[in-house]
């Protein structure tokens, strides 16, 4: 009687076996495809990663990291073609050591038009093609130039290439466009000259029918040679040769001299 208790406890812990185990193998299932889903995004990330880095070491474009010390942490290989720098020798080196930002005349770029210095001060996307970047052979070429900001204020990506061909390209299309709108409204002047003479009673006497024939060539001839004024003047504006001026004009003085010069 003394065991009753005893051999009711067992019993009753060998019905409750394959409950145990049957919880057993769960849990180590369960710890089995955590450990699957941990080491399959663990893959993941390192194959995200491993792209990133052959995309980044790949591309044309110069790449940097800066740290918001203002020290490179990454160079890729474009950078360093672009640059002259080798990655040993640029890394943990200011940014300023590695990458010289200079205007059109040779001097410094101002801060207000440098995109890295904007970048870390202001902790926003900045960017430029207007600046020359000088390479460590003291070479000069022009570069589109872009900063970006990671994180809250952790550091910049700054992404860059060489545009000095592209540009060249751009003016001298630019060139060919201006030669030639100018060479083919001299023609188109002197066609808009002759219809006009033929229209004046003054100087030709033509019948009706053939005044509505020329009225409409001397139209068009007119319309051409606006056209042509157009390109000459998107021509100059792109290279710099037309620029605005704006001035404040007191319409009332400005009346009152056309109307002096009227009455006179």
């Amino acid at each position: 009687s003394t065991l009753f208790p005893y051999t009711t406890l067992f019993r009753s812990i060998i019905d409750l076996l394959p409950l145990i185990f049957s919880i057993v193998i769960w849990g180590r299932t369960q710890q089995k495809k955590e450990h699957s889903t941990y080491s399959e995004l663990e893959n993941k990330l390192s194959t995200v990663e491993g792209k990133s880095d052959v995309v980044i070491n790949t591309i044309d474009d110069g790449v940097l990291a800066i740290s918001r010390d203002g020290n490179i942490e990454l160079i890729n290989p474009s950078a360093q073609r672009i640059i002259g720098w080798n990655q040993g020798d640029a890394l943990g080196l200011n940014w300023k050591s590695v990458i010289k930002l200079v205007a059109s005349d040779g001097k410094e770029a101002a801060e207000n038009e440098h995109p890295i210095i904007q970048a870390l001060h202001t902790n926003k996307p900045a960017h430029s093609d207007k600046l020359f970047l000088l390479t460590s052979s003291e070479k000069r070429i022009l570069v589109s130039i872009v900063s970006s900001p990671v994180g809250n204020g952790e550091g910049i990506i700054v992404v860059f290439r060489d545009i000095t061909k592209e540009k060249a390209e751009e003016r001298e299309q630019a060139e060919f466009i201006s030669t030639a709108s100018h060479e083919m409204r001299t023609p188109v002047a002197s066609i808009e000259g002759y219809l006009g003479l033929a229209l004046n009673p003054a100087t030709a006497q033509i019948d009706e029918k053939a005044r509505d024939f020329i009225t409409k060539a001397h139209q068009s001839a007119q319309h051409l040679g606006r056209l042509f004024q157009d390109l000459l003047d998107i021509s100059r504006a792109e290279d710099g040769r037309l620029k605005s001026d704006p001035k404040v004009i007191d319409n009332r003085s400005e009346e009152r001299r056309v109307g002096k010069e009227c009455r006179s």
